[in-house]
């Protein structure tokens, strides 16, 4: 659907499910797109990375993989890469400012110049990186007892703004290849909705509630304030 299509979808169902809410309630269509946007995040967070593990999340995203293609970008990271100050072998590399959009990570690849063991060809060498938790990451670390040889740089995603990658004493690390996930772009008049068409009326059915909880938790905090005068 379009949003103008979504937006008369909105009405529609506003008008079957409270049809009080559109007499005493005339929305401007921002208004409406407002909702739309919040409950298309919602639909989308809540379909594609409903948890809090990022493997099982991963597995959906790529079990989906048809639906999300157009959502799902690759990009080359080689700047915003610093060394950290937890630990002695790793660099964080900054996302944010490289991402359009970002909604989740998926795998990611680095660029990498190893000696003496293992060498790369000079120039360097892609590798795939292997995605930790924070319980891997004694594993990783290198220090006056431990000095592990990694392979496949470990990742460590930080946060939405920074991964964590682990390399070895033998490695010159110089790049972050990453694909992600994207968030659809916003509702607009005239422009499709980039979601699986299956989940549009979904946007717009949790949209209509999104308004009528806020309308009544609204309505009943104005209540409340009253009976406290």
């Amino acid at each position: 659907m379009t949003g103008i299509e979504m937006l008369a979808e909105f009405q529609k169902y506003l008008t079957i499910s409270d049809p009080r809410l559109v007499e005493e309630e005339r929305l401007e269509s921002s208004e409406i797109y407002q909702f739309l946007n919040i409950a298309q995040r919602m639909v989308f967070k809540n379909k594609y990375f409903p948890s809090n593990n990022y493997v099982e999340n991963i597995a959906i995203i790529n079990a989906n993989f048809e639906e999300l293609k157009k959502l799902i970008v690759n990009i080359e990271i080689n700047s915003g890469i610093n060394n950290t100050t937890y630990y002695s072998n790793a660099v964080t590399v900054q996302i944010r400012g490289h991402v359009e959009n970002y909604a989740y990570y998926i795998k990611s690849e680095s660029k990498v110049i190893r000696q003496d063991v293992f060498p790369t060809d000079p120039s360097g060498e892609v590798v795939p990186n292997q995605l930790i938790s924070l319980m891997d990451v004694n594993r990783f670390i290198s220090n006056s007892i431990h000095n592990p040889i990694i392979r496949q740089p470990a990742v460590l995603i930080t946060n939405d703004n920074e991964v964590t990658v682990f390399v070895d004493k033998y490695t010159q690390y110089r790049g972050l290849y990453l694909t992600y996930l994207k968030y659809p772009n916003d509702i607009v008049d005239n422009e499709e909705c980039e979601l699986e068409k299956s989940l549009q009326g979904l946007v717009v059915t949790t949209a209509v509630d999104l308004f009528r909880s806020n309308k009544y938790l609204l309505a009943g905090q104005q209540q409340q304030q009253q009976q406290q005068q």
